[in-house]
């Protein structure tokens, strides 16, 4: 676009907007926003959120919060070390290990598709994506032929 045309249409709606009278706030309106500006100060402190709150309390409550968080820590690491759960860390760490083995084979096959990808070219795995793709389409058709022909003598000798 035009530089100055756009320089000029901002000046002219700059002058229109400041040609306007002020707008005041209708009685009702102004009643309600500050009745709820009065209902929110006086809810509770343990209604606000947690920045709202007194100081000292937002203090104990992170002093609270931080030591149950050592604890959980603490007590975790403690007890993988407890013979009575040592079988089941070890099934829960071989759920881990079967996720880290799908999670490598799937690594594998991803640069084993970005080396094709990048030693064929764009068109040939293109052409290769448009080749699945129509086997794919004419598959869905010939299967949906094929269960239509299959199930059309059982309707007209229902009806």
């Amino acid at each position: 676009m035009n530089p100055d045309y756009e320089k000029q249409l901002e000046a002219a709606v700059r002058r229109e907007l400041k040609s306007l009278d002020e707008l005041e706030a209708p009685p009702q309106i102004a009643r309600r926003v500050l009745g709820a500006i009065e209902r929110r100060a006086a809810t509770p402190w343990f209604r606000r959120e947690w920045q709202a709150w007194p100081p000292a309390l937002q203090a104990v409550s992170l002093f609270c919060l931080l030591t149950l968080f050592a604890a959980l820590c603490f007590g975790g690491s403690t007890l993988v070390h407890f013979a009575a759960v040592s079988p089941v860390a070890r099934e829960i760490t071989g759920w881990f290990n079967l996720f880290g083995a799908v999670w490598n084979a799937a690594a594998v096959l991803a640069n084993a598709l970005g080396l094709a990808f990048r030693s064929l070219g764009p068109a040939a795995v293109i052409g290769a994506v448009v080749l699945v793709a129509a086997c794919y389409i004419s598959c869905m058709g010939l299967g949906t032929v094929y269960w239509r022909l299959a199930w059309a003598p059982l309707k007209e000798k229902s009806s």
